[in-house]
């Protein structure tokens, strides 16, 4: 198990690897938090049409 762990640590191509990840990761987690935003928004806006029609 130690030398598997040593290869994957002296590999640089682990490190790209990761580096794509935390991009994604980030850029998922600000799309997230944006359209929650926007959703809200949409629902405070369409809220009172809504309940007009019931």
């Amino acid at each position: 198990m130690l030398p598997l762990v040593r290869q994957l640590l002296a590999d640089q191509r682990g490190v790209t690897v990761i580096e794509y990840t935390l991009i994604v990761v980030l850029i998922a987690s600000v799309s997230i938090g944006a359209f929650s935003a926007v959703g809200h928004n949409v629902m405070n806006m369409l809220g009172p049409a809504a309940n007009a029609l019931t």
